[in-house]
């Protein structure tokens, strides 16, 4: 039977390390990769038998990620994070995975994701597929934050149902939310102001950063059927690209050189954008007269 090491990332995990780590013990070796934590994790890890290597912590997992990878000897690599379990369903499906000689190369998984004690099955956030079991050597990852990983041979996705898909415990509070939303968004537009070409921004791009990023998440990726969690999804999202053109702005010392009128035009061109959508709703779900009536004010913009 080919063998399995799993790598799982620390930082201050101990909330959730040990259903992560219990959730893994098909696997032949568990690697625990931990950046500087101050509580308990380091100690779980060992006590439930994993292997614990130490890696400076940069605010992001991206470089202990490739660290970890060449660590691995295994014929097969798993990568959980922390807030991450496996359910015995989809734990099967990889152990059928390595038995199988004419298996691909890496394997894309879908990820049920947790937030505010919710699976939100839309908003942008299902299937959410992520690469995480692949045929050591076949796959590395950059060190940027929120790089891609490159990958060598074939690639297959996993069914997107709930029992295929590791469930993510993500953001449980909206403390937790705004802390790495701070955290990532200055990385993010630190990493641009060092490239050759950095990324300009201004007051004028910040009502289309948020209606454009809003208009995405709830409706043409149907947060709406979230509920309020869906809502409340898709504002702290679109602020999130708001933060982003804020510290660009930041980044260039909030040089300010707009007239008056045309940030009014740009609010207006940002609202008539979410009326699009707000019709557009109203248009698939209204029919006889009712369709037609709100068709017209889509058209009419009214």
């Amino acid at each position: 039977m080919p063998s399995l090491t799993a790598l799982v990332h620390t930082k201050n995990s101990a909330e959730t390390l040990e259903a992560c780590l219990q959730s893994l013990h098909f696997a032949d070796q568990v690697l625990v990769i931990d950046m500087e934590s101050t509580d308990e994790s380091r100690s779980i890890a060992k006590k439930l038998g994993a292997t614990v290597l130490k890696h400076q912590d940069v605010g992001y997992v991206e470089p202990a990620r490739q660290f970890a990878l060449q660590q691995v000897r295994t014929d097969w690599t798993l990568i959980v994070d922390a807030d991450e379990e496996l359910p015995a369903s989809l734990a099967k499906k990889l152990k059928e995975l390595m038995a199988d000689a004419q298996a691909a190369d890496a394997y894309f998984i879908p990820r049920k994701n947790i937030v505010f004690k919710k699976w939100i099955s839309h908003t942008g956030w299902w299937p959410d597929y992520q690469l995480r079991f692949f045929r050591t050597g076949k796959v590395s990852w950059p060190v940027q934050i929120h790089a891609q990983p490159k990958i060598s041979g074939a690639t297959q996705q996993l069914e997107a149902k709930e029992e295929l898909a590791i469930i993510h415990h993500n953001y449980q509070t909206v403390e937790q939310f705004l802390d790495r939303l701070n955290r990532y968004t200055t990385i993010e537009v630190d990493r641009g102001q060092a490239s050759q070409q950095p990324i300009k921004s201004n007051a004028a791009v910040l009502p289309s950063a948020f209606s454009q990023e809003f208009a995405r998440r709830f409706f043409a990726e149907e947060g709406y059927l979230d509920g309020g969690h869906g809502l409340a999804l898709a504002y702290l999202q679109s602020m999130y690209q708001v933060i982003v053109e804020l510290k660009r702005w930041q980044a260039q010392g909030f040089t300010d050189q707009h007239d008056p009128s045309e940030l009014v035009r740009k609010v207006e061109d940002s609202l008539q954008e979410l009326h699009y959508w707000t019709t557009s709703y109203s248009i698939q779900r209204a029919t006889g007269l009712q369709k037609f009536l709100w068709m017209i004010r889509r058209k009419l913009r009214w």
